[in-house]
């Protein structure tokens, strides 16, 4: 799965649609996604190391949400894994999905900063 783009190209076009083709402001959602996603992986990985599977639930939740809107549907894939964990209250499996948690979104930050460059340029 790997050699795939990391990124629903149909997706990010409904995205920049929703931004009313503001080059800028999509550019800053971009942006705004990347932090938070980064913020969200910390979190995954410290929900696992403190064995809190409420906020594995709550943290899987809002990143895959967020990978949905911006059309990285991998990365979706494996956080909604990590949300039904959470939300059975199990942490089996969980830290090996953080981790392919963290190594999708390396792909989409990468796919995202490339695309933001691009239209900023």
């Amino acid at each position: 799965m790997t050699d795939m783009t990391p990124i629903n190209t149909q997706a990010l076009e409904t995205m920049i649609r929703t931004a009313g083709g503001d080059q800028a402001f999509f550019i800053e959602m971009i942006e705004a996604f990347l932090s938070d996603s980064q913020q969200l992986i910390a979190d995954l990985e410290q929900s696992v190391t403190a064995g809190d599977t409420r906020l594995l639930e709550r943290t899987a939740h809002s990143l895959k949400a967020n990978s949905e809107i911006f059309g990285a549907m991998l990365l979706a894939t494996i956080t909604h894994m990590l949300e039904e964990l959470g939300r059975r209250g199990e942490l089996s499996g969980a830290a090996e999905l953080v981790g392919q948690a963290a190594t999708e979104y390396e792909r989409v930050r990468v796919a995202l900063a490339a695309l933001a460059g691009a239209e900023a340029e």
